[in-house]
């Protein structure tokens, strides 16, 4: 916001919004995808983490994304890489969001399921060697869409020597990941929240806080059994914006009557996405 109190967006940001073909990614719900495309919430060339409460539904809201993408006709051509370091990757639960969603058949469904190829990884430097041969091969492989779920699971050997060897481990994954999304390409990783000052906050500790600008907060609510709160913060815009999400066989989808309610307080978690910790343990 700009000292006029006018909001400012970059030509991405107002590309994405405005749902330009070569700039728009769906998860496949309207009401959430106009939500989404409002906040800048899944936009390429940048690198966007889902985090969030556990089993709040980021895999699933990742999964749904991977079968808009596979459904959109504007890139039949295109790939989607996974790096699965949790086993969070289920082709069925695929399927079947195609087959609920899309109503495809199984046959047709499972030609889709043949775009997407699973890389399985235990460490990080399983994840480095994945994604520098990522790189190699990404202009002939024709992946214009990279889910890594999760990376708090992938790079959790990190923590062990943190400001030793395991925070430069960190920066040089991501610089990765990085130059995969700088040709056009768009880049989800999943993590969760830790506890850190008695606060919610994202794992893998300040400098991958900090590094991160784009964020996808899917939470739950103790209050509504079926109902998780998602909430975008693009370049690390405060808002207090948020939609109602259900977790539904054919994927996630906006609960437009819970919408209408109080969402929980999550100011700890927002204050934390955008504290400066460039001073701390430098």
């Amino acid at each position: 916001m700009n000292e006029d109190g006018l909001e400012e967006e970059t030509a991405l940001e107002a590309l994405v919004r405005l749902g330009h073909p070569d700039c728009s990614m769906s998860c496949g719900d309207q009401d959430m995808d106009s939500f989404l495309r409002a906040k800048s919430g899944l936009v390429p060339c940048e690198v966007t983490e889902v985090v969030g409460d556990t089993a709040a539904g980021k895999s699933q809201f990742c999964l749904s994304v991977m079968a808009s993408f596979l459904r959109d006709p504007s890139k039949t051509s295109a790939n989607i890489a996974f790096i699965d370091s949790n086993g969070s990757f289920r082709a069925s639960r695929l399927l079947q969001i195609l087959q609920e969603r899309w109503d495809v058949t199984r046959r047709e469904g499972e030609d889709l399921l043949k775009r997407v190829f699973v890389r399985r990884v235990s460490a990080s430097a399983d994840l480095s060697k994945a994604l520098s041969e990522l790189l190699l091969e990404a202009d002939s492989s024709g992946i214009q869409l990279l889910i890594v779920d999760s990376i708090g699971g992938a790079l959790s050997d990190t923590l062990v020597d943190y400001l030793g060897s395991g925070q430069s481990v960190q920066m040089s994954i991501l610089d990765r990941m990085k130059k995969v999304a700088d040709a056009g390409r768009w880049v989800l990783v999943v993590n969760h929240l830790v506890y850190w000052r008695s606060s919610p906050t994202p794992a893998l500790g300040y400098r991958w806080i900090n590094d991160i600008a784009n964020r996808i907060l899917i939470t739950t609510d103790d209050s509504y059994a079926d109902v998780h709160w998602m909430q975008v913060f693009p370049h690390r815009k405060m808002n207090d914006d948020r939609v109602a999400v259900e977790l539904t066989a054919a994927g996630v989808k906006c609960h437009a009557e819970a919408t209408q309610t109080q969402m929980p307080a999550q100011s700890q978690i927002m204050s934390t996405f955008l504290m400066d910790l460039s001073s701390e343990g430098q």
